[in-house]
């Protein structure tokens, strides 16, 4: 069996994600730890529920993505930055090396 980490996938979970990181990045600056992004997952999650002018925003970050667009690109590989780091303790201590 081989197990495979799917980081960075290209879905609408990922727009949602680019569009929550966009927007607070605007507003705030902030910098990223995967305990911060996964409540910016969360919140994208009920935001994307709440508000249709937010879910049509992150569909189409998912288009921007898919389409080569350098400034979402750019999130995207920020946020597989994140989570590579800090799965690294993890893939540590199973002993294993990570794939990328």
């Amino acid at each position: 069996m081989v197990r495979v980490n799917h980081l960075g996938d290209w879905g609408t979970s990922f727009g949602r994600l680019i569009q929550s990181w966009t927007n607070i990045r605007r507003s705030t600056g902030t910098g990223a730890a995967l305990e911060a992004l996964d409540a910016l997952y969360k919140a994208s999650q009920a935001a994307s529920t709440a508000d249709p002018g937010f879910a049509d925003r992150a569909r189409r970050r998912v288009v921007a993505l898919q389409s080569g667009d350098e400034d979402t690109l750019a999130v995207w590989r920020k946020l597989i930055e994140v989570s590579t780091a800090a799965l690294q303790d993890v893939y540590r201590r199973l002993g294993t090396a990570h794939p990328c």
